[in-house]
Protein backbone atom coordinates (compact mmCIF):
# COMPACT_ATOMS: atom_id res chain seq x y z
CA UNK A 1 0.00 0.00 0.00
CA UNK A 2 3.18 1.98 0.84
CA UNK A 3 4.77 1.56 -2.95
CA UNK A 4 0.80 2.60 -4.51
CA UNK A 5 0.69 6.05 -2.38
CA UNK A 6 4.04 6.35 -3.77
CA UNK A 7 2.90 5.91 -7.13
CA UNK A 8 0.19 7.55 -7.07
CA UNK A 9 2.18 10.95 -5.72
CA UNK A 10 4.85 10.37 -8.45
CA UNK A 11 1.96 10.75 -11.06
CA UNK A 12 0.38 13.53 -9.64
CA UNK A 13 3.96 15.44 -9.50
CA UNK A 14 4.19 14.72 -12.94
CA UNK A 15 1.11 15.68 -14.46
CA UNK A 16 1.37 18.88 -12.30
CA UNK A 17 5.06 19.72 -13.95
CA UNK A 18 3.74 18.92 -17.53
CA UNK A 19 0.92 21.16 -16.69
CA UNK A 20 3.26 24.05 -15.88
CA UNK A 21 5.09 23.27 -18.48
CA UNK A 22 1.98 23.25 -20.98
CA UNK A 23 1.29 26.76 -19.25
CA UNK A 24 4.98 27.90 -19.85
CA UNK A 25 4.88 26.93 -23.64
CA UNK A 26 1.86 28.71 -24.00
CA UNK A 27 2.68 32.03 -22.45
CA UNK A 28 5.75 32.01 -24.57
CA UNK A 29 3.96 31.25 -28.15
CA UNK A 30 1.32 33.96 -27.34
CA UNK A 31 4.12 36.83 -26.63
CA UNK A 32 5.89 35.56 -29.83
CA UNK A 33 3.49 35.54 -32.25
CA UNK A 34 1.53 38.62 -30.45
CA UNK A 35 4.73 40.48 -30.89
CA UNK A 36 5.18 39.72 -34.50
CA UNK A 37 1.03 40.17 -35.74
CA UNK A 38 1.57 43.68 -34.23
CA UNK A 39 2.51 46.41 -36.60
CA UNK A 40 4.80 48.95 -35.53
CA UNK A 41 3.05 51.69 -37.91
CA UNK A 42 -0.15 51.33 -36.01
CA UNK A 43 -3.12 49.51 -36.62
CA UNK A 44 -3.22 47.60 -39.41
CA UNK A 45 -5.42 45.93 -42.24
CA UNK A 46 -4.17 42.20 -42.93
CA UNK A 47 -3.66 41.53 -46.55
CA UNK A 48 -4.88 37.73 -46.84
CA UNK A 49 -2.76 36.86 -49.96
CA UNK A 50 0.07 39.15 -49.57
CA UNK A 51 2.97 37.18 -49.69
CA UNK A 52 1.16 34.71 -52.45
CA UNK A 53 0.92 38.19 -54.74
CA UNK A 54 4.06 40.32 -53.45
CA UNK A 55 7.48 39.10 -53.56
CA UNK A 56 11.01 40.65 -53.44
CA UNK A 57 9.44 43.33 -50.74
CA UNK A 58 11.14 43.30 -47.02
CA UNK A 59 8.17 42.59 -43.98
CA UNK A 60 8.40 46.65 -43.61
CA UNK A 61 6.55 47.17 -46.49
CA UNK A 62 4.06 44.97 -46.03
CA UNK A 63 3.78 46.11 -42.86
CA UNK A 64 3.54 49.92 -44.34
CA UNK A 65 1.18 48.94 -46.73
CA UNK A 66 -1.32 47.67 -44.13
CA UNK A 67 -1.00 50.10 -41.74
CA UNK A 68 -1.30 53.14 -44.36
CA UNK A 69 -4.80 50.65 -46.05
CA UNK A 70 -6.10 50.98 -42.14
CA UNK A 71 -5.78 54.86 -42.30
CA UNK A 72 -7.61 55.13 -45.93
CA UNK A 73 -10.45 52.86 -44.70
CA UNK A 74 -10.51 54.37 -41.78
CA UNK A 75 -11.21 58.10 -43.71
CA UNK A 76 -13.65 56.57 -45.53
CA UNK A 77 -15.27 54.28 -42.60
CA UNK A 78 -18.50 56.31 -42.68
CA UNK A 79 -20.51 53.36 -40.94
CA UNK A 80 -18.01 53.15 -38.10
CA UNK A 81 -17.42 49.57 -38.90
CA UNK A 82 -14.87 47.69 -36.72
CA UNK A 83 -12.28 48.13 -38.97
CA UNK A 84 -9.53 45.91 -36.66
CA UNK A 85 -12.11 42.40 -37.24
CA UNK A 86 -11.49 42.55 -41.00
CA UNK A 87 -10.42 39.67 -42.19
CA UNK A 88 -11.47 39.53 -46.24
CA UNK A 89 -8.36 41.88 -48.02
CA UNK A 90 -7.13 40.53 -50.74
CA UNK A 91 -5.04 41.60 -53.60
CA UNK A 92 -7.76 41.40 -57.20
CA UNK A 93 -6.46 38.09 -58.92
CA UNK A 94 -4.89 40.00 -62.51
CA UNK A 95 -4.21 43.33 -60.68
CA UNK A 96 -0.57 43.00 -59.23
CA UNK A 97 2.59 44.26 -61.63
CA UNK A 98 6.11 44.64 -60.43
CA UNK A 99 9.31 46.19 -62.40
CA UNK A 100 13.00 45.98 -61.12
CA UNK A 101 15.63 48.15 -62.68
CA UNK A 102 18.89 46.76 -62.35
CA UNK A 103 20.80 49.82 -63.59
CA UNK A 104 18.78 51.76 -60.51
CA UNK A 105 18.49 48.63 -57.91
CA UNK A 106 14.41 49.65 -57.65
CA UNK A 107 11.67 47.63 -57.34
CA UNK A 108 8.28 49.50 -58.19
CA UNK A 109 4.68 47.96 -58.35
CA UNK A 110 0.94 48.81 -58.33
CA UNK A 111 -1.99 46.03 -57.55
CA UNK A 112 -5.69 46.59 -56.10
CA UNK A 113 -7.06 45.23 -53.23
CA UNK A 114 -10.66 44.62 -52.47
CA UNK A 115 -12.82 44.72 -49.12
CA UNK A 116 -15.65 43.03 -49.66
CA UNK A 117 -17.02 42.99 -45.61
CA UNK A 118 -16.83 46.93 -46.50
CA UNK A 119 -17.15 47.21 -50.10
CA UNK A 120 -14.32 49.26 -50.87
CA UNK A 121 -11.35 48.55 -53.08
CA UNK A 122 -8.12 50.93 -53.35
CA UNK A 123 -4.77 51.47 -55.60
CA UNK A 124 -1.38 50.30 -53.89
CA UNK A 125 1.77 51.97 -55.64
CA UNK A 126 5.12 51.23 -54.20
CA UNK A 127 8.53 51.71 -55.08
CA UNK A 128 11.08 49.79 -52.88
CA UNK A 129 14.96 49.91 -53.12
CA UNK A 130 17.50 48.24 -50.58
CA UNK A 131 19.98 51.75 -50.67
CA UNK A 132 18.23 53.59 -48.26
CA UNK A 133 20.47 56.42 -50.18
CA UNK A 134 19.10 55.54 -53.64
CA UNK A 135 18.43 59.29 -55.10
CA UNK A 136 15.79 57.32 -57.83
CA UNK A 137 13.19 56.52 -55.17
CA UNK A 138 12.25 60.09 -54.33
CA UNK A 139 9.35 60.30 -51.86
CA UNK A 140 7.05 57.66 -50.24
CA UNK A 141 7.89 54.14 -50.72
CA UNK A 142 3.65 53.39 -50.48
CA UNK A 143 1.17 55.19 -51.75
CA UNK A 144 -2.81 53.94 -51.50
CA UNK A 145 -4.87 56.03 -53.53
CA UNK A 146 -8.85 55.82 -54.28
CA UNK A 147 -9.68 53.80 -57.83
CA UNK A 148 -11.47 55.11 -60.91
CA UNK A 149 -15.38 54.60 -60.76
CA UNK A 150 -14.66 51.95 -63.53
CA UNK A 151 -12.71 49.98 -61.33
CA UNK A 152 -14.92 49.53 -58.48
CA UNK A 153 -16.18 46.14 -57.94
CA UNK A 154 -18.61 47.08 -55.18
CA UNK A 155 -19.93 50.35 -56.43
CA UNK A 156 -18.94 53.82 -55.74
CA UNK A 157 -18.71 54.33 -52.24
CA UNK A 158 -17.55 58.40 -52.41
CA UNK A 159 -13.79 57.42 -51.87
CA UNK A 160 -11.30 59.88 -50.18
CA UNK A 161 -7.18 59.89 -50.29
CA UNK A 162 -5.16 61.76 -48.96
CA UNK A 163 -3.64 63.56 -51.87
CA UNK A 164 -7.26 64.08 -53.23
CA UNK A 165 -7.76 65.50 -50.73
CA UNK A 166 -5.35 68.21 -50.21
CA UNK A 167 -5.88 68.90 -54.12
CA UNK A 168 -9.59 69.71 -54.14
CA UNK A 169 -8.35 72.22 -51.35
CA UNK A 170 -5.24 73.80 -53.17
CA UNK A 171 -4.56 73.86 -56.20
CA UNK A 172 -5.02 70.77 -58.39
CA UNK A 173 -1.46 69.42 -59.81
CA UNK A 174 -2.17 65.81 -59.05
CA UNK A 175 -4.24 65.27 -62.67
CA UNK A 176 -0.74 65.77 -63.86
CA UNK A 177 1.41 63.67 -62.10
CA UNK A 178 4.01 61.49 -62.18
CA UNK A 179 5.77 63.63 -64.94
CA UNK A 180 9.02 63.09 -66.11
CA UNK A 181 11.31 64.38 -69.14
CA UNK A 182 14.76 64.61 -69.37
CA UNK A 183 16.19 67.14 -67.07
CA UNK A 184 13.72 66.03 -63.84
CA UNK A 185 10.80 63.72 -62.49
CA UNK A 186 8.19 65.18 -60.47
CA UNK A 187 5.73 63.35 -58.14
CA UNK A 188 3.36 64.13 -55.05
CA UNK A 189 4.04 62.98 -51.70
CA UNK A 190 1.49 61.28 -50.14
CA UNK A 191 2.26 62.37 -46.73
CA UNK A 192 1.81 66.20 -47.54
CA UNK A 193 1.02 68.52 -44.59
CA UNK A 194 -1.99 70.37 -44.19
CA UNK A 195 -0.71 73.22 -45.44
CA UNK A 196 0.97 72.30 -48.80
CA UNK A 197 0.85 69.51 -50.76
CA UNK A 198 4.54 68.34 -50.73
CA UNK A 199 6.36 67.63 -54.12
CA UNK A 200 9.50 65.62 -54.82
CA UNK A 201 11.67 66.19 -57.66
CA UNK A 202 14.29 64.09 -58.84
CA UNK A 203 16.70 66.54 -60.69
CA UNK A 204 18.42 64.35 -63.24
CA UNK A 205 22.10 65.86 -63.76
CA UNK A 206 24.22 64.34 -65.49
CA UNK A 207 27.76 63.73 -63.45
CA UNK A 208 29.60 65.79 -66.35
CA UNK A 209 27.49 68.77 -65.00
CA UNK A 210 28.89 69.08 -61.45
CA UNK A 211 32.58 68.72 -61.82
CA UNK A 212 33.30 72.74 -61.43
CA UNK A 213 33.55 74.42 -57.79
CA UNK A 214 30.56 74.39 -55.14
CA UNK A 215 29.25 77.91 -56.74
CA UNK A 216 29.28 76.60 -60.19
CA UNK A 217 27.71 72.68 -59.02
CA UNK A 218 25.19 75.33 -57.36
CA UNK A 219 24.12 76.96 -60.07
CA UNK A 220 23.98 74.07 -62.34
CA UNK A 221 21.58 72.59 -59.62
CA UNK A 222 19.21 75.87 -59.20
CA UNK A 223 18.71 75.87 -63.58
CA UNK A 224 17.59 72.50 -62.66
CA UNK A 225 15.18 73.28 -60.26
CA UNK A 226 14.12 76.51 -62.43
CA UNK A 227 12.94 73.51 -65.12
CA UNK A 228 10.68 72.06 -62.51
CA UNK A 229 9.02 75.44 -61.27
CA UNK A 230 9.03 76.47 -65.45
CA UNK A 231 6.69 73.37 -65.46
CA UNK A 232 4.63 73.88 -62.84
CA UNK A 233 4.02 77.61 -64.20
CA UNK A 234 2.87 75.84 -67.72
CA UNK A 235 0.11 74.46 -65.86
CA UNK A 236 -1.09 77.89 -64.45
CA UNK A 237 0.03 77.08 -60.78
CA UNK A 238 2.39 78.84 -58.48
CA UNK A 239 5.51 76.70 -57.12
CA UNK A 240 5.24 78.53 -53.87
CA UNK A 241 1.91 76.95 -52.96
CA UNK A 242 3.96 73.65 -52.96
CA UNK A 243 7.01 72.34 -50.95
CA UNK A 244 9.13 71.07 -52.93
CA UNK A 245 11.86 68.64 -52.58
CA UNK A 246 14.51 68.02 -54.67
CA UNK A 247 16.61 65.13 -55.01
CA UNK A 248 19.80 64.83 -56.96
CA UNK A 249 22.63 62.16 -56.99
CA UNK A 250 25.40 64.78 -56.64
CA UNK A 251 24.34 66.46 -53.08
CA UNK A 252 21.58 64.59 -51.00
CA UNK A 253 18.24 66.01 -50.47
CA UNK A 254 17.76 69.92 -49.74
CA UNK A 255 14.23 71.39 -49.38
CA UNK A 256 12.43 74.92 -50.40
Amino acid sequence: MFSSDVAKKRILIIVAVCFVVLVVVFIVLAFIFGNKASNPYGNGIIIQNYNDKIKNLPLEMKQGTEAYLYNITDRNNKDSYNLKSIKDAYIRNGSNTQDYSESKNLYSGNYIVDIKSIKQSYYIQYTYSSDQKNVHAPGDAIIVSCLPKDKLIYGNFDCSDFISAQASKYEDIIQYLPFENFSFKLSANATSGEDKVILVAELRIPDSDLTGDSASNTKVINMYKKEVTDWIKSKNLNPDDYIITYNYSGNGIIQD
